[in-house]
């Protein structure tokens, strides 16, 4: 039982199976040498990453803040 995993694709018991997603894009363009999809790419991933800080955990952390206090 053989199996390999690269770049969204994987090799197993002789059948190709591939994955989609941002990861899997991300890996192709790197190994294809796609300069260009990799940049759009990154962009969009560190996008993400910082709507999910400014919209999600910064309130979290607000509410968090005002309802537990940690006194010395």
């Amino acid at each position: 039982m053989e199996r390999q995993h690269r770049g969204g694709i994987f090799h197993f018991q002789g059948r190709i199976v591939s994955t989609a997603g941002l990861g899997s894009t991300i890996s192709s363009a790197s190994d294809a040498g796609r300069f260009d999809v990799l940049l759009a790419s990154t962009l969009i991933m560190a996008t993400i990453v910082v709507l999910i800080n400014r919209l999600l955990w910064r309130r979290l952390y607000r509410l968090s803040s005002s309802r537990f206090k940690l006194e010395t």
